[in-house]
């Protein structure tokens, strides 16, 4: 599958996105993964198969809604149509479409990935071995790690968990920031807009990282995985940042609870 075409589908369900987008309205359906569905997830994701038909009718497909769909093609399309759902049926300007084309259903066979930001009309994409970009109107940025880092700004996905964690960056006088949406928080960690992408939950899914995984990946990030789930519906914690920022980073989170995480390498 083209990147071309991943870029296509995600401005198609984008648009998708922000016409019901704030309607705040439940479907009583509950998902695949075990959410309720919302009307804005449910329109979210017919516009990915009805342009999946029109644009390439091959890949399978792995869905927050509908889990595996076989389609008798090559390749598997991991998408998550609208990653920060509740931002989204409310109307708070956050949220991101996420697609991810893998070979096979193993992370070394991930080979392209897009992640949109309809609200800032903005794309990063990355293909394996050939960069990260970010494109916005007709201005194409290769993504890089910052020349100076700093750990000053985490995106650190928060839950009871974590809160130690939380205050941990807190009293070194890092600033935290939780925006709702896995994907934003990877990519904008690509983009430079925070310095490290945290999320140590263990229950982080494959259609939330697997973009921003291999986005993050190719624009030289280090990073850190733990998967605590196997395929085919793996779940991971995760830790992103620039490698000579890791180190520290990992000293200030680490815990007996999340030691174990810190022993693998991506």
């Amino acid at each position: 599958m083209k990147i071309e075409h991943l870029i296509l589908l995600a401005r198609g369900i984008g648009d998708t996105i922000l016409e019901f987008s704030g309607t705040h309205l439940l479907t009583n359906t509950r998902e695949f993964g075990g959410d309720i569905e919302r009307l804005v997830d449910r329109k979210a994701e017919e516009t990915l198969f009805g342009l999946l038909e029109i644009i390439d009718p091959g890949p399978d497909v792995i869905t927050e809604g509908k889990g595996y769909v076989e389609r008798g093609g090559e390749g598997i399309l991991v998408v998550d149509p609208v990653d920060g759902s509740v931002n989204a049926d409310r109307g708070v300007p956050i949220f991101a479409v996420s697609l991810a084309y893998f070979e096979e259903l193993s992370l070394s066979s991930l080979s392209k990935a897009v992640i949109y930001d309809p609200v800032h009309r903005t794309i990063f994409y990355a293909e394996r071995n050939r960069g990260a970009f970010m494109k916005k109107d007709t201005s194409i940025k290769e993504l890089t790690p910052p020349k100076k880092p700093a750990l000053e700004l985490v995106y650190m996905s928060i839950s009871n968990d974590t809160i130690e964690h939380v205050s941990k960056l807190l009293s070194m006088g890092i600033r935290v920031r939780e925006l709702g949406s896995v994907a934003i928080g990877m990519a904008y960690t690509a983009a430079g807009y925070f310095d490290a992408f945290v999320d140590i939950r263990g229950i982080v899914r494959l259609i939330d990282i697997a973009a921003g995984y291999l986005i993050l990946k190719e624009a030289g990030y280090k990073i850190n995985l733990e998967m605590t789930e196997s395929f085919p519906y793996p779940k991971f914690s995760i830790i992103a940042a620039h490698r000579s920022m890791m180190p520290a980073l990992k000293r200030y989170l680490e815990s007996e609870g999340y030691r174990n995480m810190f022993l693998r390498r991506s």
